[in-house]
């Protein structure tokens, strides 16, 4: 199941956050896919400065209690939206005995972008909590060259993803020529 399916299928933002004081968050209208979502401002502005400078300070954002993600691809701000609303930013794999996060194909590339947004956006907890998933999905999962590229181009030397991803490529060059 894709990452927007099973975020719309079993969680819709507002019945699971009590908003008292919503603002509304835009998101991937350059994909073409704009989509909107109501989130509470106090939530908002607690994880982040870049929220608080947006919706407190002298900005749009602020008198029009919106604001707009227009280039970021829709499920990666559905995977932090889900995180700012329920504190998990990945589904639970309900089989697994050790309540393991669910892996589907494409996840080490939604994660590290999820990452890099979290980055962007000055979300360190949303960062910490990834890195956690991360550890548990990227010691499994194979990434392409493609996933290793690009969280290397977008991110600094010493960030915690890029030893994650150092990691996991060690790891299966390992497990490929040292068995």
């Amino acid at each position: 199941m894709a990452v927007t399916e099973w975020f719309q299928s079993s969680l819709t933002l507002n019945k699971v956050c009590t908003i008292q004081d919503p603002v509304t968050t835009h998101v991937g209208k350059t994909h073409g896919n704009e989509q909107r979502y109501a989130v509470s401002e106090e939530v908002s502005c607690k994880q982040s400065d870049y929220f608080v400078k947006a919706f407190r300070g002298p900005f749009r954002e602020g008198t029009e209690k919106s604001i707009h993600f227009d280039d970021e691809e829709p499920e990666i701000s559905e995977i932090f939206l889900r995180w700012l609303c329920t504190g998990s930013a990945f589904v639970l794999n309900p089989a697994s005995p050790s309540r393991s996060l669910a892996y589907h194909a494409g996840d080490g590339l939604r994660m590290i972008k999820s990452w890099i947004f979290g980055d962007e956006h000055e979300l360190e907890c949303f960062q910490k909590h990834l890195i956690v998933c991360e550890m548990q999905l990227l010691v499994c999962m194979d990434l392409n060259d493609v996933d290793i590229r690009f969280a290397y181009e977008n991110t600094v030397s010493n960030a915690p993803l890029r030893m994650l991803v150092a990691f996991n490529v060690a790891e299966q060059l390992c497990n490929g020529s040292c068995s």
